[in-house]
């Protein structure tokens, strides 16, 4: 079984599971990938921090999909900031779409404790 990125638009429940993509040996989600199920992203967040558009790969983690619309007092995690993802990389998996039990704040990435 393939590894996938959850996303959900902000202050929904329903998630989406983004195939993830291995560059430079680094575990990441393809911007345009999201692009294509939320047309009007504005940026991701991971427990209300902003990450960059190369979206490290948090497992276990549901990330939100903010759109073009919404404020912009959030946090940004630098931490991915200087990596780029290949322009080379190509999606070759479908996207899938589901329900969850996720609680509706933010979830933390439980692999940050290493």
């Amino acid at each position: 079984m393939e590894d996938t990125q959850s996303f959900r638009l902000v202050g929904t429940t329903e998630i989406v599971r983004i195939p993830i993509q291995h560059v430079d040996g680094q575990a990441a989600v393809n911007w345009e990938s999201i692009e294509k199920v939320f047309p009007e992203v504005k940026c991701v967040q991971n427990g209300g921090v902003t990450i960059p558009r190369f979206i490290k790969y948090y497992p276990d983690a549901v990330l939100d999909i903010v759109l073009s619309s919404a404020s912009e007092n959030d946090r940004v995690d630098s931490s991915m900031g200087d990596l780029r993802m290949s322009s080379s990389v190509a999606l070759n998996s479908t996207l899938t779409v589901g329900q969850t039990n996720a609680p509706a704040d933010h979830p933390i990435d439980p692999s940050s404790e290493d």
